[in-house]
């Protein structure tokens, strides 16, 4: 199990390149189980008026047109050794330089990197007792979800499966939903689980064509749930909308 967990982690980041595009296609939600939800219809509610109080100008990061090819190698190279501070230091700083997408949808990988990165944080503060430190990662995610919702996400490459029942980290079937696609996405060793994905389609998706292929998904995020009790090893649900799914090409 964990030798499949490991190659599949493997597999994840190393073949990051460019994909060829399938359908994209709507559907209405399904409903996971909820512990604190941030959706499109609540963000507005949570969006804060900055203070008049405070008239200090903070720096800005000057914007990139594109995502270098070194910026791009030192955050996969951070994710593959679960370096989780300078993955979710490198990819915030991205996120806050480049506004634009490129032909290889690098900024919608970035935003799911960067809460897959700010999820590995807060379990690393957690079983080290960190308490503090854990709750300023958890207020990071908060904001990154805040910003995210209704934002284009691409999903790293895996594997289809037909039967997912012993295996995590490859795109499985969502149980009574034939327009849905779920992931299970954990770290390297699988003790630790980021997020239970969940990508939403207006139709059935005949998954025959994309057998033994490496694949993305993606979509909008639409919702997402957190899970504050640890001891259930598992950080957040998310679920995208205007489901789409790409072969990747070599190239």
């Amino acid at each position: 199990m964990r030798k499949l967990v490991l190659s599949m982690i493997v597999l994840i980041f190393s073949v990051l390149g460019v994909f060829a595009q399938k359908r994209p296609t709507p559907v209405n939600a399904i409903k996971p189980k909820q512990i604190k939800t941030i959706d499109q219809a609540s963000k507005s509610k949570q969006t804060q008026k900055p203070s008049k109080t405070n008239k200090s100008k903070q720096p800005q990061s000057p914007t990139l047109t594109k995502i270098s090819e070194t910026d791009w190698k030192n955050l996969i190279d951070a994710l593959k050794t679960e370096d989780w501070e300078k993955s979710s230091s490198l990819s915030s700083r991205l996120l806050s330089q480049v506004k634009i997408d490129d032909e290889k949808k690098r900024l919608a990988q970035l935003r799911y990197f960067h809460l897959f990165a700010l999820a590995g944080k807060i379990f690393q503060f957690s079983e080290l007792g960190e308490l503090v430190k854990e709750a300023e990662v958890w207020k990071d995610l908060n904001k990154a979800i805040s910003s995210f919702i209704g934002q284009e996400f691409v999903l790293p490459p895996r594997r289809y499966l037909d039967d997912c029942s012993q295996v995590l980290n490859y795109i499985c079937r969502v149980k009574a939903n034939e327009k849905a696609l779920r992931v299970t996405a954990t770290n390297i060793e699988g003790t630790a689980i980021h997020s239970f994905e969940y990508v939403l389609f207006e139709q059935k998706i005949d998954l025959k064509e994309f057998a033994d292929k490496e694949t993305f998904l993606g979509g909008k995020l639409k919702r997402v749930s957190f899970n504050n009790d640890l001891t259930k090893t598992w950080v957040m649900r998310l679920v995208f909308e205007d489901g789409f799914i790409r072969v990747v090409l070599a190239e």
